[in-house]
């Protein structure tokens, strides 16, 4: 066999290989990114959770009690802290889980918060977070 006819079949097979990882790789990398869902009422969301949060005791919320403003958003969890409401949307799996944590706390500051994992919203007590749990 000669150089040209080993070019001329390997190439194909390199085309193929290539397209097929590309093909398997794609949709794993892009499921993987974080889609952030639209919150149309920040407000809205911010009372709904105070209420939420006035109403139950610390720990797992069952979703029949999840106020619209929550539904909208479809959370896979939703925990009553002492000070917060945090609102899972993903827990990850292999990537960071990502959600929402919201202070009720009256007495809220924003000094306080100085945690990297928490990225400020346009509502100054709500915060998007991202843990690798």
């Amino acid at each position: 066999m000669t150089k040209r006819s080993l070019l001329l079949i390997g190439l194909p097979i390199v085309v193929v290989l290539l397209a097929a990882a590309i093909l398997l790789l794609y949709p794993i990398l892009h499921y993987s990114r974080i889609s952030w869902p639209d919150i149309q009422d920040y407000d809205r969301l911010f009372s709904e959770a105070t209420i939420l949060a006035g109403q139950n005791e610390p720990g797992h919320i069952n979703n029949d009690e999840w106020p619209q403003s929550i539904r909208a958003i479809s959370p896979r969890y939703v925990y009553v802290d002492s000070d917060r409401v945090r609102i899972i949307i993903s827990t990850g799996g292999i990537n960071p889980g990502w959600g929402f944590y919201i202070f009720t706390e009256s007495n809220f500051e924003l000094q306080r918060v100085q945690n990297p994992n928490l990225i400020p919203t346009v509502h100054p007590r709500i915060f998007r977070c991202t843990a690798i749990e």
